[in-house]
């Protein structure tokens, strides 16, 4: 018997993100939201917009996020 339930493990599942026509598939969650967040820290307008509708979406537990509206 395990000394930690299963349900406590978080379970890994794919995010996919478009940004500018450029697809990426991640799976590491973690790593996504980083890479994210690093593009919205250091863009500015039409790039910061698209960097937070993709981290919006992230955090919104969606697996398919775009940079469009």
């Amino acid at each position: 018997m395990l000394s930690t339930p299963e349900y406590a493990f978080r379970k890994r599942k794919k995010v996919t993100t478009v940004f500018r026509g450029k697809k990426i598939v991640w799976t590491d969650l973690e790593e996504a939201k980083a890479y994210i967040l690093e593009g919205m820290m250091s863009s500015e307008g039409e790039d910061y917009d698209r960097y937070a509708a993709l981290y919006f979406q992230f955090i919104h537990g969606m697996t398919y996020c775009i940079d469009d509206d």
